[in-house]
């Protein structure tokens, strides 16, 4: 038993490096020798995520979870929306300071930030590539076939492992704490409402993150539907975990073998390898 799923773990974790060297390296030459239509950096992204999600695909196959899921309406959607920017929020004070520590020592996160904020598009491509493509490839992967093979292991097993994995693949430190915590938030209504509904959220998210940047500047409603989303989130987020805190240690505890399935996946090399590669990369970003 252990061996197999030594072997998933080896399997996943090889699976999100391919992904990640074709969707930027096969970007990278359709850009420099492909077609006319290749030159647009984002057509290149689409074509490249494609690839990359059916080699991901045939590698590990689609596995069916068989999970019950709860009905879906307007009010958990805002719930959701909330949570997520009030994550965003939270975080933003916890990172600010080592932002400003960085800075204080030469080390400008200024293309961080941009990616962070989606303040860096500058067409209809862009667009369409951050609101839909993006969201959707990427809740494909970590929400679709990582999460159907891993939960197999536990559902909160599942919900970390891919939230972990979705938080690396930024390779982005300002993105690093906030997208873990919005992967968890995501794994968590793939569980209880289906993986359509977080592509929902997800494309929710940078569909406003978008919005917010560029207009709330000049406009006083937008303006105020930052604030509420940022400060009625935070809110949010306190009043969910009081009112949850019990069933969250609850299911924590009932998943029994949530601790020897931990030290398993962070035992495995490929895991461990993979992993300290993202980190790496990611420190780099701050270097460069």
């Amino acid at each position: 038993m252990n061996k197999s799923k030594k072997r998933l773990f080896t399997k996943i974790a090889v699976v999100t490096l391919i992904y990640e060297l074709i969707f930027q390296g096969g970007g990278a030459l359709l850009i420099s020798y492909g077609s006319n239509i290749y030159s647009n950096e984002y057509i290149s992204m689409i074509a490249s995520s494609i690839t990359a999600l059916t080699v991901a695909l045939l590698l590990l196959g689609i596995t069916d979870v068989n999970i019950s899921y709860k009905s879906f309406g307007p009010l958990k959607f805002m719930w959701l929306l909330l949570i997520v920017y009030g994550i965003q929020g939270l975080t933003s004070y916890i990172m600010n300071p080592f932002v400003d520590w960085l800075a204080s020592h030469g080390y400008e996160l200024g293309s961080s930030m941009d990616a962070a904020s989606k303040t860096d598009l500058t067409n209809i491509f862009d667009i369409i590539y951050a609101v839909l493509m993006a969201p959707l490839f990427e809740e494909l992967l970590y929400r679709g076939l990582i999460y159907g093979n891993l939960r197999r292991y536990g559902r909160i097993f599942a919900i970390i492992i891919t939230a972990l994995l979705f938080g690396l693949m930024h390779i982005n430190i300002i993105q690093l704490l906030p997208a873990f915590l919005i992967g968890v938030v995501l794994a968590w209504t793939r569980e209880a409402y289906g993986i359509q509904y977080s592509i929902m959220i997800h494309m929710s998210n940078n569909l406003l993150a978008i919005v917010l940047n560029e207009f709330a500047v000049d406009h006083t409603l937008i303006t105020a539907l930052y604030m509420f989303l940022i400060f009625g989130g935070m809110i949010t987020v306190f009043v969910t975990v009081i009112k949850n805190f019990t069933k969250i240690i609850r299911d924590i505890n009932h998943e029994q073998e949530l601790g020897s399935n931990l030290k398993a996946w962070f035992t495995t090399a490929p895991v461990v390898i993979i992993t300290a590669f993202y980190l790496i990369l990611t420190v780099v970003t701050i270097i460069l």
